[in-house]
C-alpha cells in the first residue's frame, strides 16, 4: 500500500505547513553505512544470536532445567 500521507510540496524549505509530514518520514538507510546483501545480513544476525546465547547461556540452561523438572513433577503427580 502506498503512503497515504504524501506531501504535495516538492520543496520542503518553502513548505507553508510547520508540521509537514515529510519531516517525519523514516530514514530507510543511514548515510555512511553500506547496504548488506541478504547473505551478509543472515550471517550477521546468526553471529549476533550466537554472541547473545554465549552471554546468557547459564541463565538459559538453568531455566530449561527448572522447566524440565517442573514438567516431570507434574506428570508424576
Amino acid at each position: 500500500m502506498e503512503n497515504l500521507y504524501k506531501c504535495m510540496h516538492d520543496d520542503c524549505f518553502t513548505c507553508p505547513y510547520p508540521d509537514c509530514i515529510s519531516n517525519t518520514e523514516p530514514v530507510k538507510h543511514k548515510p555512511g553505512r553500506k547496504k548488506l546483501s541478504p547473505e551478509e545480513r543472515a550471517s550477521r544476525k546468526k553471529e549476533q544470536h550466537r554472541q547473545w546465547y554465549e552471554r546468557n547461556r547459564e541463565r538459559i540452561l538453568e531455566a530449561n532445567k527448572e522447566k524440565y523438572y517442573r514438567r516431570k513433577q507434574e506428570n508424576k503427580g
